[in-house]
């Protein structure tokens, strides 16, 4: 959801806030920092990837 225009300040300040905490834990616990895309994720979380069909299984 896009943040509202009249606060895209503080959504700006938030995230490098939460970006530079999430670092920090990851870097605590893995030592690498947080992966792309993977703010609001933790190291420790189960792996969530579903069976799927590969494409070249079908032909």
């Amino acid at each position: 959801m896009p943040a509202n225009p009249r606060f895209l300040f503080l959504d700006k300040v938030v995230t490098i806030q939460l970006q530079a905490v999430s670092d920090y834990m990851w870097t605590e616990a893995t030592g690498k920092r947080t992966p792309i895309a993977g703010l609001g994720t933790f190291w420790d979380d189960p792996d969530t990837k579903t069976d799927t069909v590969d494409i070249i299984d079908i032909l």
